[in-house]
């Protein structure tokens, strides 16, 4: 038998090993703030913040009030529930390659729920003139709560909040897609999945970047086209693109496009940690959008350079796709 002793040193150092391979550590922690609403037709709005482990917060709430993330990055769904919002935005994620994204480029990540208000199987365009009326009212009372919220959201955690990064999935698609036609502002880049109705274009939405992606047997397919081809119209930077017999749900080819998409975004985004410092790029965003090394058709989702692009399709499937490494995630790439 041991003696009381030495099992009392054993468990001491058992101690200052756990201690030691945790030193230097900073655990993720998570903290919400609720918008009450104010129409009994709907339910309060519930935000959720998850700070990367280098921005305690401590140092993140009394820096003088400059933020000390890169910037900020939405994960949306269709979830209304406090724990169901924060899954999204934890390490056991649907979108954990947006997590590790997030991680990576020292981004705040938050996460709010469906504020609802719209009919997600009905598009704006299909809708008559006094339904339109109807809806276009009360959405937009419910988009100034989730304004009001958002902004007092950021600024206790200071955050900054505008250029925000934006994946919405279904429901979160329906509402990101919402907000930012009539709050642009506070948006940089989009990727709306998956929405099963489309709002109508609006003229004031030039500057966001888009990604819209679904599936040839998602509901709101048909609607997805018409809503790029107004979009293009309207001269928005969109990038869209479909996949064959996909339904309402994920694929791995959407993932690696949003990826790269994202990336392509970040390289743009002001630093708000140096306002100072602008981006370093060759070319500039915009211009790279008008004037693309690659075009995808998405009907075929083939790709090909520039150059080619008008001998193997016709002018309405073309997609812009900036660069190499999102053409690649987003179709098959033909050179001749």
């Amino acid at each position: 038998m041991y003696s009381k002793k030495i099992v009392k040193l054993f468990y001491i150092h058992l101690l200052f090993l756990t201690a030691l391979s945790s030193w230097g550590e900073t655990e993720e922690k998570f903290y919400f703030l609720v918008k009450k609403s104010t129409d009994p037709n709907f339910s309060d709005i519930v935000f959720c913040l998850r700070l990367p482990a280098s921005a305690n917060m401590k140092k993140q709430a009394h820096n003088n009030n400059k933020p000390v993330v890169r910037g900020v990055m939405a994960i949306c769904s269709w979830q209304k529930k406090p724990n169901d919002i924060k899954q999204w935005i934890s390490d056991k994620s649907k979108a954990l390659e947006l997590v590790n994204f997030a991680k990576k480029h020292n981004l705040a990540l938050i996460s709010w729920s469906n504020i609802k208000g719209y009919d997600k199987g009905l598009s704006t365009d299909d809708m008559s003139k006094p339904e339109r009326i109807k809806y276009e009212k009360q959405y937009r009372r419910r988009a100034h709560e989730w304004e009001k919220g958002y902004k007092r959201f950021c600024k206790k955690y200071n955050l900054p909040s505008k250029n925000l990064l934006v994946y919405g999935v279904s429901g979160g698609a329906q509402t990101i897609h919402r907000l930012a036609l009539r709050m642009p502002e506070h948006f940089f880049a989009i990727h709306m999945h998956i929405n099963s109705s489309y709002d109508k274009i609006t003229k004031k939405n030039n500057n966001v970047l888009w990604l819209v992606t679904t599936g040839t047997m998602e509901y709101g397919y048909s609607d997805s086209i018409r809503f790029y081809n107004e979009a293009r119209k309207a001269g928005y930077y969109m990038i869209f693109r479909t996949e064959e017999n996909l339904g309402h749900y994920n694929s791995p080819r959407t993932k690696k496009t949003s990826l790269a998409f994202f990336e392509y975004c970040l390289s743009f985004l002001p630093d708000p940690r140096d306002p100072k410092k602008k981006p370093s790029v060759k070319n500039g965003i915009y211009f790279m959008m008008r004037h693309p090394e690659f075009i995808g058709d998405h009907i075929n989702g083939t790709v090909y350079k520039k150059s080619l692009a008008l001998k193997h399709m016709e002018k309405k499937v073309m997609v812009p796709l900036p660069t190499k490494k999102i053409a690649e995630a987003w179709g098959v790439i033909f050179d001749k």
